[in-house]
C-alpha cells in the first residue's frame, strides 16, 4: 500500500466498524447495509489492480450513457468538433483553425486527440458528434483513476478509492466526460499534477531521492501535458497551490525533487507544439482577434466570455458541484479547520483555496470551464471525514441541523422534478418511465436523512450517490436525447435528409446561426440575413431554405411582385436551448415537393392549416 501520510493513520480491517453491542440500537436493515458497504469497500481495495478496474468500471457506467445518443451541444463543443473536422479535411495537423479562421486560444492538443478520434472511430462523413467526445470520456475515466492512484500513498487504499468514487459523481465530471470540450483531459493532467505535487509535500521525508526524481518528472509531464491540452489553467493550479504553502512554511523544500532540470525541460518539450503553431504564423496572430494574447483578458474582462456574475457565485457553483455529499459540507469544514496543521489538510487547502479566491475576485466567472479542478481536493476532504476519524481512526458520529435536512430535501426534489418539469415545458409528454425514475431519485435522496442517525456518513452518503447516479442516467441517457424540441439542428437536419434527392443542392438559413446546424448539414450552407437566402433560393432552384418565424416577413418582401415566390413545404418547431428562445421555422422551395417516393415530408414536419 505503500507509506501513509504523517498524521494520518493506516487502513485496518477492523478501522471503523461498528461496535458489535451498538447493533442493537440500528434497525435490521442498517445493520446490514454497513456491514455490506464495510465488505465491499475492503473487497474492493484488496489491490490496486482490482480498485482501479472497478472505478473505471463505475465510470464508464456513470458517463458512457448520453455519450453516443445525444446529439451536439451548441456552442462550444460543436466549434470543437468543426475544428477538428478542418485539420482532418485539410491535412494541416499544426496550425489550429475553425473552418478558415485560425483559432490560436485553442491548444493544439485536444485538436489532435478529437481529430485522431473522429478519424479511427467516427463514420466517413466526420459528423457523429460521439466520436470527439471519446477524449473527454477518456480524460473523465483518466480523472478518477489518477485520483485513486496518487493519493493511495497519501490517504491509505480505502480513503483512496472512495475519495474517487465521490469525484467521480461530482456534476462536473458528468457535465464534461459528455460533452468534446478540453475540460476533463486537462483535470486529467491538473490531478497528476497536484498528486505528485502532494507526494512531494506530505512525504517529503519518506521519499528517497530517486523516489523524489520520479515524481518530479510525473509532475513536470503533467504540466506540458496540461498546456498542450488546455493552455495555462492546469499551471495555475499548481502555482496557486505553491505560492500558499510557501506563504504558510517559507520554504520551498516540497520542490526538493521536482527542481530537477529534466523536469521543465520534458514541461517545455510536451507544450512546445502549440507554442510552436502560435510563434510560427505570428503574422496571423496579429490580425487574430482570437489570439492567444487574448487568454489573460478572457479571466479580466467578463465582456470577452459573458460569464459575469455576483460575488459569490463561484463559491457556490463549488459547492453545489459535489452535489452527492452536500451533507458533508460543514462537518468537513469544521474537520479541515480543525486538522489545518496536518500536512495532507494543509496541502488540501492550498490546493483549493487561493483558487477559489482568485475566481471569486476576477469579474469572469466560467465554473463549468474553471471549477472541477478542485473538486478532486473537495473529493479527497470529504473522503476523509466519512472513512476515518483523523485522529483515533474511528468512524465520525456528525449530528445534522434540522435547517441542513430541510435543505437536502429540497435540493432533492428540485433534482427529482426538474426533469418533469423541462419535459412538459416543451410540449413533451411525460411517460411512466421519467415518473419511476424521479420518484426513485427523491426516495434515495429521503434515505439519505432517514440513514443518517443510524449510521456512520459513509453509508448514508452511498444513498446520496446512488441518488446522483439515477438523475444522471435519466437526465442524460433518456431525457436529454429524447427531448426533440431543444435540438433544432437535428430537425432541420431531418428534414435535409428526407427532401435532399429532389433537392440536392446547399441549404441556406436565415435567423438561426448555430454552429451544429454547420457541423450536421455541412460547411457548404449559407446563413445570414433573408435577402441573402432569397438571392441563394433564386440562384439555387434546387435548394431548401429554413427561415425563422422572427425575420419571415423581410424574407417574403424579397419576393413581392416577383413572379417566382418560394413554396413553403415544410414546418419545423424547436427551442434554442442556448439563447432560450423558441419558435418555428418555415421550410421553403421554389418549386413544391415532387410526387415521388423518394422525397416525403416526414409527418410531424407538415404544415398545420393554421401554419
Amino acid at each position: 500500500m505503500g507509506t501513509v501520510a504523517q498524521g494520518w493513520e493506516t487502513d485496518s480491517p477492523h478501522a471503523g466498524r461498528i461496535p458489535r453491542q451498538a447493533g442493537a440500537r440500528f434497525g435490521p436493515f442498517f445493520v446490514r447495509y454497513e456491514a455490506w458497504v464495510e465488505r465491499a469497500l475492503e473487497r474492493a481495495t484488496k489491490s490496486p489492480f482490482r480498485a482501479t478496474f472497478l472505478l473505471i468500471v463505475l465510470c464508464l457506467a456513470l458517463f458512457s450513457p448520453g455519450v453516443f445518443s445525444r446529439p451536439p451541444v451548441d456552442r462550444t463543443e460543436v466549434r470543437y468538433a468543426i475544428t477538428a473536422q478542418t485539420m482532418i479535411e485539410t491535412g494541416d495537423w499544426f496550425v489550429v483553425r475553425e473552418g478558415t479562421r485560425p483559432k490560436f486560444e485553442r491548444p493544439v492538443g485536444i485538436v489532435w486527440l478529437q481529430s485522431l478520434s473522429a478519424k479511427l472511430f467516427g463514420p466517413p462523413g466526420l459528423d457523429a458528434i460521439w466520436a470527439y467526445r471519446i477524449p473527454s470520456l477518456l480524460g473523465a475515466i483518466l480523472s478518477v483513476v489518477f485520483l485513486y492512484l496518487g493519493s493511495r500513498a497519501l490517504v491509505g487504499e480505502t480513503t483512496a478509492f472512495f475519495a474517487s468514487v465521490l469525484l467521480a459523481h461530482s456534476i462536473f465530471l458528468a457535465v464534461e466526460a459528455r460533452l468534446a470540450l478540453p475540460q476533463s483531459v486537462a483535470l486529467a493532467a491538473s490531478v497528476l499534477a497536484q498528486t505528485s505535487l502532494a507526494r512531494l509535500y506530505v512525504l517529503r521525508e519518506a521519499l528517497t531521492n530517486a523516489q523524489r526524481r520520479r515524481t518530479g518528472l510525473l509532475f513536470w509531464g503533467a504540466i506540458g501535458v496540461g498546456v498542450l491540452v488546455n493552455s495555462l489553467i492546469v499551471p495555475v493550479v499548481a502555482v496557486l497551490t505553491l505560492a500558499a504553502l510557501y506563504a504558510k512554511d517559507r520554504n520551498l523544500c516540497l520542490l526538493k525533487g521536482a527542481s530537477n532540470v529534466l523536469g521543465p525541460l520534458l514541461a517545455l518539450a510536451l507544450a512546445a507544439p502549440w507554442v510552436a503553431s502560435v510563434v510560427l504564423t505570428s503574422a496571423e496572430v496579429s490580425s487574430d482577434r482570437y489570439s492567444t494574447l487574448r487568454w489573460i483578458s478572457l479571466l479580466i474582462d467578463s465582456q470577452v466570455m459573458h460569464h459575469k456574475a455576483f460575488w459569490g457565485s463561484f463559491l457556490l457553483m463549488a459547492w453545489l458541484g459535489i452535489l452527492p455529499a452536500i451533507l458533508l459540507t460543514f462537518p468537513t469544514a469544521q474537520l479541515i479547520w480543525r486538522e489545518r496543521r496536518v500536512p495532507l489538510v494543509a496541502f488540501l487547502i492550498a490546493w483549493a483555496v487561493p483558487y477559489l479566491v482568485l475566481f471569486e475576485l476576477l469579474s469572469d466567472k466560467p465554473p463549468l470551464y474553471m471549477l472541477q479542478y478542485i473538486a478532486p481536493a473537495i473529493a479527497l476532504a470529504f473522503a476523509l471525514l466519512v472513512t476515518r476519524n483523523p485522529v483515533t481512526g474511528d468512524p465520525p458520529n456528525i449530528p445534522l441541523p434540522g435547517w441542513t435536512r430541510v435543505a437536502w430535501m429540497l435540493l432533492a426534489a428540485c433534482m427529482a422534478l426538474i426533469p418533469i418539469g423541462l419535459h412538459l415545458w416543451v410540449g413533451q409528454p411525460v411517460g411512466f418511465l421519467m415518473v419511476a425514475a424521479s420518484a426513485a431519485i427523491l426516495l434515495l435522496f429521503a434515505a439519505t436523512i432517514w440513514a443518517w442517525p443510524h449510521c456512520r456518513p459513509l453509508t448514508s452518503t452511498t444513498f446520496s450517490l446512488a441518488g446522483c447516479a439515477v438523475a444522471y442516467w435519466l437526465v442524460m441517457a433518456m431525457l436529454m436525447p429524447a427531448e426533440s424540441m431543444v435540438w433544432p439542428s437535428v430537425r432541420l437536419e431531418e428534414v435535409r435528409d428526407a427532401l435532399q434527392p429532389c433537392f440536392p443542392q446547399p441549404v441556406a438559413i436565415a435567423g438561426y446561426s448555430e454552429p451544429s446546424a454547420t457541423f450536421l448539414m455541412g460547411a457548404d450552407i449559407v446563413t445570414g440575413r433573408p435577402a441573402v437566402v432569397a438571392q441563394h433560393l433564386r440562384e439555387n432552384p434546387r435548394s431548401l431554405a429554413f427561415i425563422t418565424h422572427d425575420v419571415l416577413p423581410d424574407f417574403e418582401k424579397e419576393f413581392e411582385g416577383s413572379n417566382a415566390a418560394p413554396a413553403r413545404v415544410a414546418c419545423v418547431r424547436g427551442w434554442n436551448t442556448f439563447t432560450s428562445k423558441g419558435g418555428q421555422f418555415s421550410v421553403f422551395a421554389m418549386e413544391p415537393v415532387p410526387a415521388e417516393p423518394t422525397c416525403v415530408v416526414p409527418a410531424r414536419y407538415r404544415c398545420a392549416a393554421e401554419d
